[in-house]
């Protein structure tokens, strides 16, 4: 071999080498820094269910307006013709909160064991009226539904959290049943989209309720190990994880006020039943690193059910 090749030869070697130490050194498996913020309405009170790895089940009771119950109508007169009954509006709420994949449901009146971790959601219908307000030549119909909801405790009745959801359906561009004359108003066309137009307050109002009890009871998980961008979480399916969920990690800092620091954010492909293995995302910038005894909280982004 002349000198020449062999100087090429060694300086190939070298490049190859040089080339793979640049491999593994890229940022481009660098997990990216900066700022993350956490979920609003975190209570610090879940975390000793977080610490158990209980499983949250869900009860509802939701009344009609005056405190109807059962068969009887959600509301009097009109609207109760397009609402139904109060039966089939707790069956819709259930239906709703249970295709989140996140709680167990059940009826209120379900005579099971009530564990610690378990919730009750009551409600009433608090309005459903219409009124025609003028519109470029003529009028439309703005309906109003109202459903307040108490998130508390099964065992001990304490509140957890309380909303009202209220939809005024109409207001928007292509929405409401329009009347251009007198005549058209007392028509049986109009009537019957107003009453449509019921339908559709109450959906959206019964979709917004769901969604806020979500977000107000999201998920909540303790890192049981972490090395390296993998992070171990005491939580699976049964505690509404689901794969491909992205969680927010955070820790506890001060020793009586204990304040809730972001630390890095996480996406779980691999969910057990009851334990989940995530990987680290993005980190928050000067930020220690997670560890076990931190705490994960579901992000707003892997939410089911959205409201404004």
């Amino acid at each position: 071999m002349t000198a020449g090749k062999t100087s090429r030869m060694y300086n190939a070697l070298a490049f190859a080498s040089l080339l793979g130490l640049a491999i593994l050194a890229s940022p481009a498996s660098a997990v990216e820094t900066g700022e993350i913020q956490l979920p609003s309405g975190l209570d610090l009170e879940r975390l000793k269910l977080a610490d158990k790895g209980q499983q949250m089940r869900v009860y509802v009771s939701l009344l009609g307006y005056d405190d109807a119950r059962g068969g009887a109508a959600v509301y009097p007169g009109a609207p109760g013709e397009a609402l139904g009954t109060v039966a089939q509006m707790n069956r819709r709420f259930m239906d709703m909160v249970s295709g989140t994949h996140r709680f167990q449901v059940f009826d209120d009146t379900d005579t099971g064991i009530r564990e610690e971790s378990d919730i009750v959601v009551s409600g009433q219908i608090t309005r459903a009226n219409q009124a025609l307000e003028r519109f470029l030549r003529g009028r439309k119909a703005i309906t109003s539904v109202g459903l307040s909801i108490q998130i508390k405790n099964s065992q001990n009745g304490s509140l957890l959290d309380q909303h009202q959801a209220i939809e005024n359906y109409g207001q928007r561009p292509g929405e409401g049943a329009l009347a251009l004359t007198v005549a058209d108003q007392n028509s049986p066309e109009f009537r019957q989209r107003a009453l449509e137009d019921y339908e559709e307050a109450f959906a959206r109002v019964l979709e917004h309720a769901a969604a806020y009890f979500e977000s107000s009871m999201r998920p909540l998980a303790k890192v049981s190990a972490a090395q390296g961008d993998k992070v171990h979480l005491l939580a699976g399916s049964k505690q509404g994880l689901q794969a491909g969920d992205e969680l927010v990690l955070f820790g506890l800092e001060g020793k009586t006020s204990k304040l809730p620091t972001a630390l890095a954010e996480v996406r779980c492909d691999a969910v057990g039943s009851e334990t989940s293995t995530c990987r680290i995302t993005r980190r928050a910038t000067e930020a220690e690193m997670p560890k076990k005894g931190h705490y994960a909280i579901l992000s707003d982004q892997s939410l089911k059910l959205r409201f404004e």
